[in-house]
């Protein structure tokens, strides 16, 4: 039997190829590679899986167009990431063992029994899954079938409604009410297709309704795409909130045999302290709770995890208890008994929105941060550094303290470019950024001032402060090799810094600095100069 072969994607670092050398074993292949392209180029020869460090993938919401399975190194920081296929997350801290089980896991062969009293259509069935994924076992009745699900815990059934003995309709509610097995996806495959079937189907529990005869192919990717949505509901992890051990129990089981990872407990708080760190994507509450107001239970989830949803449901029939809940922060609420079809649409709708809100949310934040940033060197803009330089200035009228502000320009930027090409001097700029952002506190403020020239602005900070910045600037980057294309190049700066502590002053800041770096640039290059020293 050939190895698994996995392509560990994730940026080009020793500590990658050194993971993908850690996951080998007999039965595992693992090549490391550091272009996401591996994963969404469709002429790429795909691995078996991918194993994608998930901070290679940046912040945009991403899909990656791929049926090939997908596990998700998490490194702590959500990543909205989908796929067409099936789709599992570990942290990227996890053991070895763990991400080989997974892997392994994901990778296994899926049992699928095929439930039939016609040997043609069991054959026919049967042949549908006759691929490497897929290990098919057979039955002629739904007694017979019963028994082998609980014996052989099977990923999918399919199966007939009219049989001898038991019928489909019989064994699938059996099936059901078994803890063993009511998990197990059963899709019915009969010639029966009545409104009335249809209803006595999805209640009896099956989940899909196929037609005798059916167009070769389609229940296998029908199948395939069921059996990779249930395990990828895995990685949504939902909370349960009730005090009645009973309901409590009916709704995580439901959510539970539907592929979700469900922590149940008595209390909010309780529920807290099971998952630690973890957050629920999704919160269902009990509304009717007799040691608090419901109010209290939302408002404490709402507190713990402000970005998750929240479910409440309720058997009494008070609009005031459904008011109450949305006010408190509930997204919306069902009145039980409820329909587990309703449950889990209600669940998927809600999960699926605030996916789509947070995106959203980090789509607005990404384009604030592009409106106040330099596309190139990642330094603030122009524009956002003449808005700080303002609010500083009028914070002098209520404080007694200094405000400083060094111009740099880069001595000779011109023969970089006309030299070695506008890359090479890209590279400088973004090197250059980087250099200033090691030197300079976190309140300051560093800007791409236009073309070759930066600009930093300091708070709390007087002329010789400013000018021991500048100076250790000005020796840094002489001191630094520029890596660029095929070459390495050395470069230096010219300073000119001005200080201020009147708000009157607030208008010559910016002159009296630029006038400052002219007297450098005039005087020799390479050098500081201060304004009241010119």
């Amino acid at each position: 039997m050939r190895p698994i072969h996995v392509a560990l994607v994730g940026p080009a670092v020793p500590s990658a190829q050194d993971l993908a050398n850690r996951l080998r074993t007999e039965d595992i292949e693992c090549t490391a590679v550091s272009d996401i392209e591996s994963v969404t180029d469709p002429g790429a020869s795909a691995p078996d899986l991918f194993l994608i460090d998930d901070a290679i993938l940046g912040q945009s919401p991403q899909h990656l167009p791929t049926e090939t399975p997908i596990i998700l190194l998490e490194t702590g920081e959500e990543r909205p990431v989908s796929t067409s296929g099936l789709i599992q997350t570990i942290s990227k801290t996890a053991d070895i063992d763990k991400i080989q089980t997974l892997i392994r896991h994901m990778l296994r062969r899926r049992t699928v029994l095929v439930v039939d009293d016609s040997s043609y259509f069991r054959d026919t069935i049967s042949n549908e899954f006759e691929t490497p994924g897929f290990a098919v076992k057979t039955a002629t009745d739904g007694a017979q079938a019963f028994k082998m699900a609980r014996e052989l815990n099977p990923d999918l059934i399919t199966m007939d409604v009219e049989m001898p003995g038991m019928d489909g309709f019989t064994a699938c509610e059996l099936l059901r009410k078994d803890n063993r097995t009511a998990h197990i996806p059963i899709v019915f495959v009969t010639t029966k297709d009545s409104e009335s079937d249809l209803e006595r189907g999805f209640r009896s529990g099956a989940v899909e309704f196929f037609v005798k005869p059916f167009e070769p192919g389609t229940l296998l990717r029908y199948a395939t795409r069921l059996i990779w949505r249930l395990e990828s509901r895995r990685t949504y992890r939902l909370g349960v909130v009730d005090p009645n051990t009973n309901s409590a129990g009916i709704v995580a089981h439901i959510l539970k045999k539907n592929g979700f990872d469900v922590e149940r407990h008595h209390s909010v708080q309780g529920l807290a302290d099971s998952l630690g760190n973890n957050l629920p994507k999704l919160v269902i509450l009990n509304l009717d709770c007799d040691t608090a107001d419901p109010e209290f239970h939302i408002s404490q989830a709402r507190s713990l995890w402000p970005d998750t949803p929240v479910i409440g449901f309720t058997r009494k029939d008070q609009k005031s208890i459904i008011i109450r809940a949305l006010q408190a922060g509930a997204v919306d609420y069902l009145h039980a008994p409820f329909v587990e079809e309703e449950l889990l649409r209600r669940v998927e709708t809600h999960l699926q929105f605030h996916a789509m809100l947070r995106q959203l949310n980090e789509a607005n934040q990404r384009l604030q941060q592009l409106s106040i940033t330099d596309p190139l060197t990642g330094l603030f803009n122009r524009g956002f550094l003449n808005r700080v330089l303002n609010r500083e200035i009028r914070k002098l009228t209520r404080t007694d303290d200094w405000l400083s502000l060094i111009l740099m320009d880069i001595d000779h930027f011109k023969q970089i470019n006309d030299r070695f090409g506008h890359p090479a001097g890209d590279e400088v700029l973004v090197e250059l950024g980087n250099i200033m952002r090691s030197i300079t506190r976190e309140n300051d403020c560093c800007a791409r001032y236009g073309g070759e020239e930066f600009a930093i602005l300091l708070p709390s900070t007087d002329q010789d402060g400013a000018s021991v910045l500048a100076e250790r600037l000005r020796i840094a980057v002489e001191q630094c090799s520029f890596h660029c294309a095929e070459t390495t190049l050395n470069i230096t700066v010219s300073c000119g810094t001005h200080s201020i502590r009147n708000f009157m002053d607030g208008a010559n800041l910016l002159k009296y600095a630029d006038e400052a770096l002219y007297n450098a640039k005039q005087t020799g290059r390479n050098r500081v100069s201060t304004y009241e020293h010119i």
